[in-house]
């Protein structure tokens, strides 16, 4: 969660919305949450970062 609160502050502008999506898959998360997976074009603002323990 603290890796949540560090990308938040770095964002580079307040119409990105930082969220902590955790699943078995990353296809349960594009079934879940397709609203963040909107199109190839949106693909490239997208990266899966490992949580820090």
């Amino acid at each position: 969660m603290l890796e949540r609160f560090r990308l938040e502050e770095l964002r580079a502008s307040a119409d990105f919305e930082i969220a902590v999506l955790i699943a078995d898959s990353l296809e349960t998360i594009k079934k879940t949450h397709s609203r963040y997976f909107g199109g190839r074009e949106r693909e490239a603002e997208f990266s899966l970062l490992p949580i820090a323990a």
